[in-house]
């Protein structure tokens, strides 16, 4: 499952993320499956974007999307960055570091608890089925993190499309 092997789900979102096709706006939609397990789980995501203001070397090629995927039983939302973001003041847990941070659903601003397993490119809510439901409903998020050597950084991302999205993917994971 994408949700508990990260880093395998990281390349394989971005190797199906090359394949995928655009569908409702913007927004992407990918099925990827297992070739050792068979499992299938299934993503839409948000066109790729940058940091609003270009960051510094190392982090000056990073790229991000917003991403939701599900499987036959949960649905989970998450941004996805093409490196594994470096990360100031979050705390530490088992197996991942918590952030406590602000995004933007359009023009209203909001708290989050947001967990990045150790090392992965992959930044999920802790809140999935309000996120999601944010995303169906709103034009654009904008999020906030504090990057190593870079202080606050924000990247914004287009939902135009999102809930089309949200609808096609759900329709395909009922049928896992």
């Amino acid at each position: 499952m994408c949700r508990k092997a990260s880093r395998f789900c990281m390349l394989l979102g971005l190797l199906t993320g090359l394949i995928a096709t655009p569908v409702f706006g913007q927004w992407f939609v990918s099925i990827p499956k297992n070739a050792v397990t068979g499992e299938q789980n299934i993503h839409a995501h948000s066109p790729i974007t940058v940091a609003m203001k270009q960051m510094s070397f190392p982090y000056d090629d990073i790229t991000a999307w917003l991403g939701v995927g599900c499987d036959s039983q949960e649905e989970w939302i998450y941004f996805g960055f093409s490196k594994a973001p470096y990360l100031l003041d979050t705390s530490t847990d088992l197996g991942y570091h918590r952030i406590s941070t602000q995004v933007k659903w359009d023009d209203q601003v909001e708290q989050v608890i947001l967990k990045q397993k150790w090392y992965s490119s992959l930044v999920h809510f802790s809140n999935d089925r309000e996120a999601i439901s944010r995303a169906t409903t709103s034009r654009t998020v904008q999020l906030e993190l504090k990057w190593h050597g870079q202080g606050k950084t924000y990247f914004q991302f287009s939902l135009d499309g999102a809930s089309a999205a949200l609808d096609e993917i759900r329709w395909a994971c009922a049928d896992l």
